[in-house]
């Protein structure tokens, strides 16, 4: 019975991972950063990293600030006061936002800003206004006004900024916005990339532009994202060897993968 019991502390500590890495934040690197960690935890088997449901890249700083999470996960520049509570902060990609729709049929490939701008203000909203489309309506998936997508359309797409409110349903996570945008044909919606890479749902060029890492690079496709992790001095070892491990080939392929731009070269 002794040697049983003896043997059964050992496997469990063999098989037990030694620590528990957590990353909480935006939505919308939380596919990306669990397929991370998965390819992590592959390397390193004693390693254990948990990527919950998104609370926001807000949320997760807060948690970061509480001591709830390890690194938290965000999509957009720290606030200035972030930085005065020594928040540190390192991108790791750039991921661009789409627009892309759940259509039956493929009857229009390129959106410009002129038709951005009237389908949230309401001006347009027939398919059929948009090109040899049948004559649906639009449904609109938008995001809550301080989203990290929002911000960055209303920075590049002229006009969007002064409107009061944008036509369309208000959903709150990344994940739901791809569902309710699957799900319901005829729907349009916009989404990180690294979200809907494999899915059936249209993407859009933006102003003949379509969204690739040449593009994303060289500015020609205005419309991303900075995906980045947030962490208070001290860096604990686990973290530091996360954030190393980002900058890895097999980290930055996968990222590729996904319709993000790495980054990489950076010291941690």
């Amino acid at each position: 019975m002794r040697i049983f019991l003896l043997v059964l502390i050992v496997f469990t500590l063999q098989t037990v991972p030694a620590t528990a890495l957590n990353l909480s934040g935006t939505g919308d690197s939380e596919i990306l950063l669990q397929r991370l960690a998965t390819e992590y935890q592959r390397l390193y088997p004693d390693q254990h990293v948990e990527v919950p449901p998104s609370v926001g890249s807000s949320g997760g700083i807060r948690m970061l600030l509480q001591g709830r999470t390890d690194l938290a996960r965000v999509a957009r520049p720290l606030h200035e006061e972030e930085i005065q509570q020594g928040l540190r902060w390192h991108k790791f990609a750039s991921v661009p936002i789409v627009f892309v729709a759940n259509l039956p049929q493929r009857c229009v490939t390129d959106l410009n800003s002129s038709q951005i701008l009237k389908i949230y203000n309401g001006s347009y909203s027939r398919w059929s206004q948009l090109g040899n489309c049948p004559d649906q309506k639009i449904y609109l998936a938008k995001r809550e006004e301080d989203d990290s997508s929002n911000r960055i359309l209303f920075d590049k797409i002229k006009g969007l900024r002064e409107l009061k409110k944008l036509a369309g349903k208000t959903i709150y996570t990344t994940r739901e916005a791809f569902a309710t945008i699957a799900a319901h044909p005829y729907t349009l919606g916009y989404l990180p990339l690294s979200q809907v890479v494999n899915s059936n749902l249209v993407q859009f060029s933006i102003d003949g532009v379509m969204a690739t890492s040449t593009t994303v690079t060289n500015e020609m496709y205005r419309l991303h994202l900075p995906l980045a992790l947030v962490w208070k001095e001290p860096l604990h070892t686990e973290a530091r060897r996360f954030l190393q491990f980002l900058n890895s080939p097999e980290a930055q392929k996968l990222i590729g993968s996904f319709g993000a731009v790495p980054v990489s070269g950076q010291d941690i």
